[in-house]
């Protein structure tokens, strides 16, 4: 396998909608991987309360966790398909169904957990655009490093875990497809957004932007 670039290759998941199993399979890696704790520590930074939007919350596992820890929080969530979110929220978290490109309204913070790699490089740029736009204070995108360890590990836990065979097909694609420093400092000059902070944690890439 080629690290070098950004694989073009698609993911079961991008076809549709996601089984709920698939969904809480996930958020079992989640949580194994300590996929959050970035996302925690900037909420933290950024004083966790005001509105907070999470683009592309899946099963809605991150905003669960942050409604646990920020009570000051009025939380949001949008994702193409939000049923199986819905289905295990409580009823004070908002999701909102459709395209986050079509959502003209303004949050405090928004954060986002592993959409990006399913961008294109236009898309991400158009995205960090929109991001900033419409957020308040600040935004906040975690997403895989792309290197070899975790491309070999997210088939050793799928196979421990037992875990649906997407989850081994689809997470050896979602690193290929994800991300070097590198291109988070070009598309941030591309997108002309000062202020970009760009951290390594535990094989994910944390960008954040304070205003």
């Amino acid at each position: 396998m080629e690290f070098a670039h950004r694989s073009t290759k698609s993911e079961t998941m991008d076809d549709g909608p996601v089984g709920r199993a698939v969904l809480r399979d996930l958020a079992r890696v989640n949580s194994l991987t300590s996929a959050f704790v970035p996302i925690r520590r900037f909420v933290r930074r950024a004083g966790a309360e005001g509105t907070l939007l999470d683009v592309a919350c899946g099963y809605g596992d991150l905003l669960r966790s942050l409604s646990r820890r920020f009570p000051r929080l009025a939380l949001s969530g949008i994702d193409l398909h939000v049923a199986a979110a819905r289905a295990a929220s409580p009823p004070a978290i908002e999701l909102l169904e459709g395209d986050v490109f079509l959502l003209d309204r303004n949050f405090d913070l928004i954060v986002s957990s592993q959409f990006a790699h399913h961008l294109d490089d236009a898309g991400i740029i158009r995205f960090l655009g929109w991001l900033e736009a419409h957020a308040e204070r600040g935004w906040f995108i975690c997403d895989l490093h792309r290197h070899p360890v975790p491309h070999r590990l997210i088939g050793l836990i799928a196979a421990a875990l037992r875990l649906d065979p997407v989850i081994a097909h689809d997470g050896a694609i979602s690193v290929e497809r994800g991300f070097v420093r590198g291109d988070w400092e070009r598309y941030a000059t591309v997108a002309g957004i000062p202020g970009i902070a760009i951290r390594w944690w535990l094989f994910r890439w944390g960008v954040a932007r304070l205003k």
